[in-house]
């Protein structure tokens, strides 16, 4: 499979990787807390979870829960607990990994767990998180900026439809690709899930 098959493969669900990775590291968390013991540089030493790895653990459920009910609200949730994870008041690794950032004689130390998770979720929303901090440090978006915002936004939109379309029989995505009440970007997820069905029934 090429790099665009598979990114277009994973593209549902992208808004969920970063979860996904944070799911990762609260699981070996969860096994090193079932042990009792962590391995650090060949040493042995007993383990005993923190707060902070609680408050992890909970975040990430949080977090699934509101991407799955409350979906306008899960890039408000995932942002803010990976702000608050980067500096290392929730932890979802076993331990603390720390990396140090010095701006002269001033510096701050970041969670590395977090930081990737940041990432991958800038990489993934490439488009809409330059408009974003453009926007911020600049009042002029050239043509092209805005269209790919624009564009990113509109996929965003696509999705968020998809998943609530995912289960609709043909005849209702039909009816919704006919029907004039609803916006483009139902539209489009209607148009686009179709599209796989027909797909899937010609392998």
């Amino acid at each position: 499979m090429t790099l665009s098959g598979v990114k277009n493969r994973l593209y549902p669900y992208k808004q969920i990787l970063p979860l996904i990775l944070l799911s990762g590291f609260v699981l070996d968390a969860l096994l090193t807390m079932a042990t009792g013991t962590i391995d650090v540089s060949g040493e042995v030493f007993e383990y005993t979870p923190s707060y902070k790895n609680y408050l992890g653990m909970g975040a990430l459920v949080l977090n699934v829960f509101v991407y799955r009910y409350f979906r306008s609200f899960y890039k408000y949730s995932l942002v803010s607990t990976l702000f608050v994870g980067l500096f290392g008041i929730i932890i979802f690794s076993a331990v603390s990994t720390k990396i140090g950032i010095n701006f002269g004689r001033v510096g701050i130390k970041l969670e590395v767990t977090s930081l990737l998770a940041i990432l991958l979720t800038y990489m993934l929303n490439f488009d809409r998180a330059n408009f974003y901090i453009i926007n911020f440090f600049s009042n002029s978006q050239t043509p092209e900026q805005l269209e790919k915002y624009q564009k990113a936004k509109f996929d965003e939109e696509v999705e968020v439809f998809r998943e609530k379309f995912r289960l609709y029989p043909d005849e209702s995505l039909i009816a919704i690709l006919e029907a004039s009440k609803f916006v483009p970007e139902a539209k489009e997820a209607a148009r686009q899930l179709l599209a796989s069905k027909i797909n899937k029934e010609k392998l």
